[in-house]
């Protein structure tokens, strides 16, 4: 039995730090000499990112720095203990920062703004040419369903985006992995984390993206690949376009 559950846990992290490295590999995230800032909110993907991370630059001949900064949120105030545990255990450097939420009418855009603010600036201060975000497939198919329905867009959460003429990138290296894949590495590798409890969550247009998907993925299971391909641009048919 222990051999069987070695198997399944090689299993999984082999796959998640292949398409991780594949990620990175297509779209040139990571090269010698940078620096990561990691978006780190101690829940499943950011806790997965960081280790996926420290475990590359460990076994590739490549030489970057990983920085993690940890947003408390007001809602997450109570897990502030919980989540210096699990930055603490990382090993890595790590900084924690605030959002004022005082008097504000907050919303997922607002909220979402403020906290790349922070990275931006922290990155700047910190020497960091890179904010690596846990940002997933599942992430990115609804994002790119929700720009085509609620603003009329043809985009999505690019796998590598530059900001500021190029001083900082933005990379995801997550973008060829499932949800579902990420919380089995957690899960089998016995790594801690914090759950989400975003009190804006249920009201969101993304929790109603989400579960059109899931009623399509009954069909067809490559419903997810397919929406993240179709904005690539060998797959854009630009003759059938307005």
């Amino acid at each position: 039995m222990p051999d069987t559950k070695n198997r399944k846990l090689r299993g999984i992290v082999r796959f998640v730090y292949k398409q991780a490295g594949r990620a990175i590999h297509n779209y040139k995230m990571v090269r010698d000499k940078d620096c990561v800032l990691v978006g780190f909110s101690a829940g499943a993907d950011s806790v997965a990112l960081a280790k996926i991370l420290s475990l590359r630059r460990r076994h590739i001949p490549i030489n970057f720095g990983i920085k993690l900064v940890y947003i408390n949120l007001p809602w997450q105030e109570k897990y502030l203990p919980k989540a210096k545990s699990i930055l603490e255990n990382t090993g890595l450097p790590y900084s924690i920062e605030k959002i004022d939420f005082q008097g504000r009418k907050v919303d997922c855009f607002w909220c979402s703004w403020q906290r790349r603010k922070i990275f931006f600036t922290l990155a700047r201060k910190l020497g960091c040419n890179k904010v690596a975000l846990g940002h997933n497939l599942d992430d990115i198919t609804e994002a790119i369903l929700m720009n085509l329905f609620m603003n009329g867009q043809i985009s999505a959460m690019s796998p590598c985006q530059e900001f500021f003429g190029g001083e900082i990138t933005v990379i995801r290296p997550f973008c060829y992995l499932e949800k579902r894949r990420i919380l089995s590495f957690i899960r089998k590798s016995g790594l801690d984390y914090i759950p989400s409890e975003c009190p804006y969550a249920e009201k969101n247009i993304r929790e109603i993206i989400k579960k059109q998907i899931k009623e399509l993925e009954k069909i067809s299971a490559g419903v997810k690949v397919n929406i993240f391909r179709a904005l690539e641009k060998k797959h854009i048919k630009a003759d059938y376009l307005l």
